[in-house]
């Protein structure tokens, strides 16, 4: 009989060991989607009436790509902290003037003839760097599908390239003004500011090292109001996102 519960012992010691141990550490990575959103124009110094207005330039963007790479450390089976690296960015910038025409069309005439001579749109992208924390707040650990919050704070800087392909054909076609200094750029370029991003997901647990997992939440960047050209342009960055990604867990540690 001792001899048997010896040996039951020694078969069940390995399962209760790996029970109270847990791992403590994890690096999560994810890829999706983002959109700007918020009020789409404003009213200018120079408008005569109020029905004269000119887009924002952050609401403007389409859809662009975010990812993110962080470390997580598991404070306890509800609560972990995360610190994050992520990117944003989106090549595409639209405004509907009228009929489908994007507010950064330009044609190039010849005003004697009246023929068209160039014609296409200036380009103006979006980029974003972000290093952040967030605490992590997860609702039924142990579970295989673990919903979870979480709200993060971080620093970004934030960057936005304007090409003026109106002045390069300008330009080509030798039309360009004497005194020309070169192509302006009435948009915000560049900033750095705090950023606060809150949201929610869903974890589901292949095994105690690999899990997988979906995220959503609302973005905010706070914008300096002296990188813009103008007071009326003065705005903050808003955006929804979306993303999936993968869980690598490691360094074990007694049960949390």
């Amino acid at each position: 009989m001792k001899k048997l519960i010896v040996i039951t012992g020694i078969l069940l010691f390995p399962l209760s060991l790996n029970a109270q141990f847990e791992q403590k550490v994890s690096f999560n990575i994810s890829a999706g989607i983002f959109k700007s959103i918020c009020t789409k124009t404003y009213t200018p110094q120079w408008a005569s009436s109020g029905d004269e207005y000119e887009p924002f330039q952050m609401p403007g963007y389409r859809p662009g790509v975010y990812i993110n790479g962080a470390f997580q450390f598991n404070i306890n089976r509800h609560l972990s902290l995360e610190a994050s690296i992520g990117y944003m960015y989106s090549s595409s910038w639209f405004y509907d003037m009228y009929e489908n025409t994007n507010y950064l069309y330009y044609s190039v005439y010849d005003t004697i003839n009246d023929i068209l001579l160039a014609e296409g749109e200036n380009e103006l992208n979006f980029s974003n760097l972000s290093v952040g924390l967030a605490p992590k707040y997860y609702l039924f650990p142990g579970k295989k599908f673990n919903p979870y919050l979480f709200v993060g704070i971080n620093i970004n800087f934030t960057k936005a390239e304007y090409t003026d392909n109106n002045w390069q054909a300008l330009k080509d076609l030798d039309m360009l003004d004497p005194d020309d200094t070169g192509p302006d750029n009435p948009f915000l370029e560049k900033n750095t500011g705090i950023g606060l991003n809150p949201g929610l997901g869903v974890e589901y647990s292949l095994n105690d090292k690999i899990g997988f997992f979906l995220s959503a939440g609302y973005y905010f960047i706070l914008l300096d109001k002296s990188n813009f050209k103008t007071p009326e342009q003065v705005e903050n960055f808003n955006s929804l996102f979306f993303q999936a990604g993968i869980r690598f867990s490691f360094l074990k540690s007694k049960e949390l």
